[in-house]
């Protein structure tokens, strides 16, 4: 016997499922919430996809890395490949249950602000055009105080995020993993 809780709004309800019947799951087994929630939806299939590709790409480039440096970018390509990995065996197991993909791209793109995505892809792309003449940090600096002007971030909220992720960029590849950041031609590079 196995026991599940599914929480209510109003109260707690203790069920009790047959080991047996876990391989034959059926939609009364699912409390109401659950079944919205969690359908595969068809969005899940690009997204699943390109994180893939992007997971793959970098896995591609790390080992292009002197093997003193290949340490952390592994940690996090094998973090983000198994958490995607887990996603998509969810949504998978979501759909052999329910047997429905929700079509959501309409409701996804309802609130889309073509100037706000083209906008932050366009200081994506100066951001990757300028690392190689201006090197990290400042390229960095510029990119994080440009696009979150850009989107009306808060002043505060700026100088906290620069501030922070100039110190953690120091601390974890300059001086920990002494990882070579890029210095720009401009600065002799």
């Amino acid at each position: 016997m196995v026991f599940f809780i599914f929480a209510n709004e109003s109260k707690s309800i203790i069920t009790a499922i047959n080991a047996n019947s876990l391989f034959s799951f059926n939609k009364r087994h699912l409390p109401k919430r659950w079944d919205a929630r969690n359908r595969m939806k068809k969005s899940d299939f690009p997204v699943i996809a390109i994180i893939y590709a992007i997971g793959f790409w970098f896995l591609a480039m790390t080992m292009d890395l002197p093997e003193e440096a290949q340490t952390y970018p592994l940690v996090l390509i094998t973090a983000l490949l198994s958490v995607n990995t887990l996603y998509m065996v969810r949504q998978v197991i979501s759909w052999r249950k329910t047997r429905v993909i929700e079509n959501d791209v309409a409701k996804t793109f309802s609130t889309f602000i073509p100037v706000q995505f083209f906008g932050v892809v366009a200081f994506c792309v100066g951001y990757l055009i300028l690392m190689d003449l201006t090197g990290y940090y400042l390229t960095t600096f510029i990119y994080l105080v440009g696009s979150m002007l850009f989107l009306k971030v808060p002043k505060l909220h700026i100088a906290i995020t620069v501030a922070a992720m100039a110190l953690m960029t120091f601390l974890v590849f300059t001086w920990f993993l002494k990882v070579p950041l890029p210095v720009g031609t401009v600065f002799g590079g």
